[in-house]
């Protein structure tokens, strides 16, 4: 048998049904496009209460924050940082605790080359000259009280 899984959240009209082989699971997904004014609005602000938490969670531990939402062009950079002496490239990933899935599954293939571009554009421009890498942090809301978790090195530049 094989699964697919997106990340999705759980809706409270989420319906699940039992056969003797498998579970079918209704969700009610919302496409980024889909949704109502006030469920991007809700979207946009948890992201932005993440992006805070994140940078003052991040210099707490050492990092160095350069800079917040770096956007050279439609997409953005979270936050440019300087830490043990490399240039971190940080995406930040915020859910409720609803979620299916880890926020920081949600950092795909595309993504991720869109980072690296962006880091090319940033590193070019301020003339950088060290080491680069990427992190991601993720942070779940449970209740109100942020889970955050730090993936340093997340991925490679080389690879893209």
């Amino acid at each position: 048998m094989h699964v697919l899984l997106n990340c999705v959240t759980l809706h409270p009209e989420t319906k699940f049904q039992y056969t003797d082989s498998m579970v079918y699971i209704k969700i009610h997904r919302e496409s980024p496009n889909n949704r109502s004014t006030e469920s991007r609005r809700q979207a946009k602000e948890l992201g932005s209460v993440g992006e805070t938490l994140a940078s003052q969670w991040l210099s707490e531990r050492g990092y160095t924050i350069i800079e917040n939402n770096y956007r050279p062009r439609k997409h953005e950079i979270d936050i440019v940082a300087i830490e043990g002496g490399d240039l971190v490239i940080i995406e930040v990933k915020t859910r409720n605790s609803n979620s299916l899935c880890n926020p920081e599954d949600s950092v795909d293939h595309r993504k991720r080359q869109f980072l690296v571009r962006l880091a090319d554009q940033y590193v070019r421009s301020h003339n950088w000259q060290g080491n680069t890498r990427f992190d991601i942090v993720s942070i779940v809301m449970q209740n109100g009280t942020p889970e955050i978790n730090l993936i340093k090195d997340a991925f490679n530049a080389m690879n893209f």
